[in-house]
């Protein structure tokens, strides 16, 4: 009766209602052997949310843990996925066992895109985690903080890296404390955290990545049992490589080989990420007949299953890709909506960026077909949309690429893929100015001129120096690392001796400025002359955080006093160091400053 009762069409509740009475009554004496085997026999036919009740009877809360990870897609689409939901919170487990259930049941709200649901999760798990006692805390630390990484790695590519060097920080303290029957395990999430950190950076073109994906290599082959996910991941990781190196066969067949070993795991949800990465690879590859099939096929199990919102802007990408292959613009910019509408929704910029990015390119390349105004209107809206995102998120590389993608559609070139040199994707400001400053080299200029320039090359190079600096100085204090102050101070050696400039110059200002700049002032204010090479009004106003009238008035005490020099006039008016002070030691030689030595 209660069989017949459950198969009905009744809302989750009574259906779950119905099994809790089922338990209660005929089925009170059945050992949590039985319900184990149960479990076993529904989830291999298909049945996960009955499998998933059975266990939570039989409280093997390791094998359900394991059964919300891989079943989580058919989880989602069940009418009683809150039920079951709240009988996991109700229900009295140890921590460990917690903090997996939490982390894996947080799969199954990815799937249904409910992020504040998902987060909570996470960060219960997080903080389950940082209560433990055992040798296990810092694993279970580290499996928490992979999955806050994985969370922000569509959301916020900055955080996403901060929570996996995290975990690979606390999986460096597990593989020290953890048992030897539990070191597969850490080793596993170790490849794990390495492979999504080295996936996140190639998504920002960052070539740190490649070390991080060869590391991740060398510790899978070392690994005597990797993990489903570590394997899986690992592939994901090796085809953005080669796809961010326009190697795309190779990228292919890493993610054909992904999609086999999900499929054979019977994990839904990564089978239909599979088919969306190898739907945008098919059409990028020219195959775009095989890419519309791919993408369609994940959107009819959209229609069966509940799908987390970046698999349907994934499909989505993959259909606008395959129809601009084919020519089929009108197709491609609908596609392209349905990007931008669903990432505006659920807050996933890094695929809005794609969107909007892709219904420029359309319109300009309607534009260039028929010559409507309204295309080129729209396309350069969206252009600038895009440029306005990149530069909120910090990518350098697609603002620039939206800065000129109306040129390189109208006009294309043959532009190749590559990540930025290692360098400058570490110091993308800083660098962006030293090309300039030798390109302005590159010209015939006056003595002088060319001087100035070097300068500001020095200057510039000096700040990322202080960068590297002061990042060490947070490792230092957050570690704990006091036996590297020695090594910070024979830095320091080098940049401030008794001659250097920002000396010199910190003294003189404290002799004649008087009263009329404190020393933070003073220290701010120059700081950013050394940096920028001049001062005007307003920069000297943020710099000591007075008024433009104030900053007026000690510009002027200054440069009476020999300090500064005025060079032009009215809002052009610059203030540079007296030419004299430029030369360094007595003995004549250029002496290096360092942007933090002013005191």
């Amino acid at each position: 009766m209660v069989d017949s009762l459950v198969a009905a069409q009744l809302d989750a509740d009574r259906r779950w209602a119905l099994r809790e009475l089922a338990a209660a009554t005929r089925l009170r004496e059945m050992p949590s052997r039985w319900h184990g085997e149960c479990a076993q026999s529904l989830a291999r036919h298909g049945h996960a949310m009955d499998a998933a009740w059975h266990l939570c009877r039989a409280k093997q809360w390791d094998v359900l843990a394991e059964l919300l990870k891989r079943r989580a897609l058919e989880l989602a689409s069940s009418l009683e996925y809150k039920a079951l939901s709240q009988t996991l919170r109700r229900a009295v487990m140890g921590p460990s066992n917690k903090v997996d259930l939490a982390l894996s049941e947080s799969v199954m709200w990815r799937c249904l895109g409910d992020t504040n649901a998902e987060s909570e999760l996470l960060g219960l798990a997080l903080r389950t985690a940082e209560s433990i006692t055992s040798e296990l805390r810092a694993l279970h630390i580290a499996e928490a903080l992979y999955g806050l990484g994985l969370f922000y790695n569509a959301r916020d590519p900055e955080q996403a890296v901060i929570h996996l060097e995290a975990a690979s920080q606390q999986l460096q303290t597990a593989s020290s404390l953890v048992p030897s029957h539990g070191q597969a395990r850490v080793q596993s999430a170790y490849v794990l955290v390495l492979a999504l950190l080295a996936f996140v950076q190639l998504r920002c073109n960052n070539p740190q990545a490649l070390s991080l994906l060869k590391s991740a290599l060398i510790a899978a082959r070392e690994c005597e049992q990797l993990s489903l996910d570590a394997q899986g991941m690992l592939l994901k990781a090796q085809a953005e490589a080669a796809r961010c190196n326009d190697q795309l066969n190779e990228a292919l067949r890493f993610r054909q080989q992904a999609l086999v070993l999900y499929e054979r795991a019977g994990d839904l949800r990564e089978v239909l990420d599979s088919k969306n990465n190898l739907g945008q690879l098919l059409a990028h590859s020219g195959k775009a007949n095989e890419a519309r099939e791919t993408c369609v096929q994940v959107l009819k199990m959209a229609q069966s299953f509940s799908v987390r919102p970046e698999a349907l802007v994934s499909a989505y990408v993959g259909l606008a890709v395959a129809d601009m292959t084919l020519g089929d613009l009108d197709s491609a910019v609908s596609n392209l909506t349905h990007v931008v509408r669903i990432s505006q929704q659920f807050g996933l910029a890094r695929h809005q960026l794609t969107g909007l990015m892709n219904l420029a390119e359309v319109h300009f390349l309607r534009l260039k077909q028929h010559g409507e105004i309204e295309d080129e209107r729209m396309g350069d809206q969206y252009a600038e949309q895009s440029r306005e995102l990149a530069a909120r998120l910090g990518l350098t590389q697609q603002e620039a690429k939206a800065q000129t993608l109306k040129q390189t559609t109208l006009n294309p070139q043959t532009a190749v893929h590559h990540l930025l040199p290692i360098e400058t994707s570490a110091h993308p400001g800083e660098f962006a100015k030293i090309e300039a400053l030798r390109a302005e080299l590159a010209l015939p200029r006056p003595p002088a001129q060319r001087a100035r320039t070097h300068i500001a090359l020095s200057q510039l190079y000096l700040r990322i120096a202080a960068k590297e600096r002061d990042a060490a100085r947070g490792l230092m204090q957050t570690h704990g690392l006091s036996e590297l102050e020695a090594d910070i101070e024979a830095l320091q050696q080098t940049w401030a001796h008794d001659g250097n400039l920002a000396s010199q110059l910190s003294s003189r200002w404290r002799e004649q400025v008087g009263d009329w700049l404190t020393d933070s002032q003073r220290k701010a204010v120059l700081e950013r002359l050394l940096a920028e090479g001049s001062l005007s009004k307003s920069s000297y106003g943020e710099a000591a955080e007075v008024s433009p009238a104030t900053a007026s008035k000690h510009l002027g005490l200054l440069a009476d006093k020999g300090l500064l020099d005025q060079q032009g006039r009215g809002p052009a008016t610059r203030y540079v160091l007296p030419s004299r002070q430029h030369s360094g030691s007595r003995d004549g030689t250029a002496a290096a400053g360092s942007p933090g030595s002013v005191h």
